[in-house]
């Protein structure tokens, strides 16, 4: 069987040189390197990878495919990577293992089934990696925002596998197959390679040792690691080829309120669909990225009622612009406007659970214009930003005074993710001599229950100086739960619930005493993974005689909305 494969290896390496398809297993690409790539999948799989109903271990419909061989050079516990270029694409596979020279045809035949399979949605904290991994615990791993790792599989020495990569971007970008366990098998091949550059010790999710150097604790995955090659300790002279793309996002809104605010005024608290018994544009967008491997550049032009009635006066129609320059491994300096690094929420419908966003989210920054020096962890566990800016909610300066922010990630696991994110500012202008410092506390804990059940708790605390009878300080703090239950593969049911306190207004201004608690209860349809119709009401309740609200002819303390919401993005 080996001369069998040398043969085809052989064929099949002078294929590839000159094609990209591969999109059958017959023409799979032969690997015996650490890592093929970047390749992208540009030819339609054939029927034997798809079956409807069965979407953990097939794919549900056809897609583009890429196949890929190996044979295994020792005992093993067989893990490997895919590694996007465009961190935010999907890329799914089935792993196969071969038990004869006509696998081929029995798999086109659908008489071998793939023995690991993952179909996760990428995530960004993992930059979309995907693969094998001793942090998988399940074999197959269906469609939807679960593990991006299937579990280990024990290899042997000389065992031959298939990997068939689905594109699920349309051709998005290209990926990388990295199998760290070719690289371990050269021994003292590779230190003579790398005695000018530094070789550190990675996590077993990055590199797994032969099977036979597992520790005495196997069975509790406590492995030994292996030095491997990083590519953040090798700084190129010249750049990586760059990757330009294009994104954008289109969200429209009908919406009705009880508070009567008047025909063309937007609504109390008004961001996400802001007009009454109106349809209208929430927000079209168009996004520019260039990303390399020291350079990146971010451009996000924006319109609609959205921007116009929560957005900056001053440059209005820039959501974003920045750029920004790799210092050392993972360590960026990026500098210009930015998105808020701040809040539980993000700022569009497609990034929520929920359409509308909560009162906290309101009053929190949006936007910020400065510099910002991030680091990721080897291990993507760990992120951490400082922010330096104009202000708070500033693209231009109101005093000489700037702000300082911090920004803090940690993903426990695959499930569960805590987040710190403050905000330290003084707005005052330069003519009062008094200073009102602020700093802003936001916590965010982000959850999966189960393969169905998401959620996201979230809590602001928020100290201002000489407010509090012209010298103490002022306090106001938030709280938001977030739950989505998702019943079918394309619909979920989801419901929050906020509460916001400033007693003082220094927030709120000028409403006094402002205590508000709130409900939201809302239904998604996701036909296409780009894609969502939400239909969500909520109840709004300021604290009793606080009554901010008119509806027939009366002001009153409670509001009710109801929204229809629809949202593409490519």
């Amino acid at each position: 069987m080996k001369k069998v494969f040398v043969v085809i290896a052989f064929l099949g390496g002078i294929n590839s040189a000159f094609s990209q398809e591969h999109s059958i297993c017959n023409d799979a690409i032969p690997v015996n390197a650490f890592s093929y790539g970047p390749v992208t999948p540009v030819a339609w799989a054939d029927s034997s990878l798809y079956e409807k109903g069965n979407e953990s271990m097939y794919l549900g419909k056809t897609h583009k495919v890429i196949w890929f061989s190996f044979i295994v050079p020792f005992d093993t516990l067989l893990a490997f990577q895919i590694v996007p270029d465009i961190p935010t694409d999907d890329f799914d596979f089935m792993l196969f293992k071969s038990d004869g020279d006509d696998f081929c045809r029995q798999e086109k035949l659908k008489k071998i089934q793939p023995i690991r399979a993952n179909f996760a949605k990428p995530t960004e904290y993992n930059k979309g990696v995907s693969g094998l991994s001793v942090r998988g615990t399940e074999a197959f791993v269906a469609p939807g925002f679960h593990s991006p790792y299937s579990s280990v599989v024990k290899a042997k020495k000389g065992e031959l596998y298939y990997i068939a990569v689905d594109n699920n971007e349309s051709n998005k970008g290209g990926f990388t197959l990295k199998l760290p366990f070719m690289e371990a098998s050269k021994g003292t091949a590779i230190k003579s390679y790398v005695d000018s550059v530094s070789v550190k010790k990675t996590p077993p999710i990055e590199s797994l040792a032969p099977y036979n150097q597992l520790g005495p604790h196997r069975d509790t995955v406590k492995q030994k690691s292996v030095p491997i090659i990083s590519t953040n300790d090798i700084i190129p002279q010249k750049d990586s080829a760059p990757k330009f793309k294009i994104g954008g996002y289109v969200d429209v809104y009908y919406a009705r309120y009880t508070d009567s605010a008047g025909h063309g005024q937007p609504q109390k608290f008004g961001a996400i669909s802001p007009y009454s018994n109106n349809f209208g544009l929430n927000i079209a967008q168009l996004t520019g990225q260039y990303n390399a491997d020291r350079l990146r550049a971010t451009i996000t032009l924006q319109y609609g009622d959205l921007p116009s009635v929560a957005w900056s006066p001053v440059y209005n129609y820039i959501q974003e612009a920045n750029a920004g320059v790799r210092l050392y491994k993972n360590l960026w300096l990026d500098a210009g406007f930015f998105k808020t690094h701040i809040g539980t929420e993000g700022l569009l419908p497609k990034d929520n659970i929920c359409s509308s966003v909560s009162i906290i989210t309101f009053y929190e920054p949006w936007w910020q214009s400065g510099i910002r020096l991030s680091w990721t962890g080897n291990n993507d566990k760990l992120y951490m930003a400082l922010y330096g800016v104009n202000g708070y909610n500033q693209f231009v300066s109101t005093n000489n005074k700037k702000a300082a922010g911090l920004a803090v990630t940690y993903n426990l696991s695959d499930y569960f993710s805590v987040g710190y994110y403050n905000l330290m500012s003084d707005d005052t202008p330069d003519s009062i001599p008094i200073s009102h410092w602020r700093l802003l506390n936001n916590l965010v804990i982000n959850l999966t229950i189960s393969h169905k059940i998401s959620a996201i708790v979230g809590g602001d605390f928020i100290l201002q100086q000489n407010t509090l009878n012209g010298n103490g300080y002022a306090q106001a703090y938030s709280a938001i739960g977030t739950l989505k239950y998702q019943f079918l593969k394309k619909m979920a049911v989801y419901g929050r619930f906020e509460m916001f306190n400033d007693q003082q207004s220094f927030l709120a201004e000028p409403i006094i005493n402002f205590k508000l608690m709130g409900g939201t209860l809302g239904i998604e349809y996701k036909p296409l993974a780009n894609a969502f119709i939400r239909l969500e009401g909520r109840d709004l309740n300021m604290a009793p005689g606080e009554n901010i609200f008119y509806s027939n002819g009366q002001y009153i303390n409670t509001q009710g909305e109801i929204m229809l919401n629809m949202g593409i993005w490519f």
